[in-house]
């Protein structure tokens, strides 16, 4: 999620593929991605999930992949 010198260097890329008109399912997978404030942050700018767990990876790049 975050660089060095972008803390929301996820969002900040978010914004970019948006902005560019890619219509692909984009998830955050970062510490603290399970959280409900950033689920709710992700899901609001436009991705299909966050999530911090590699259990949850496949699965939910699955799931985006068979909504698209």
């Amino acid at each position: 999620m975050g660089r060095p010198h972008d803390k929301q260097a996820g969002y900040t890329l978010l914004e970019a593929v948006n902005n560019m008109n890619i219509k692909l399912p984009y998830i955050i997978y970062a510490r603290g991605g399970n959280e409900p404030e950033n689920k709710r942050e992700t899901r609001s700018r436009g991705a299909y999930d966050s999530i911090s767990g590699a259990r949850e990876l496949f699965p939910t790049v699955i799931s985006a992949l068979e909504n698209r």
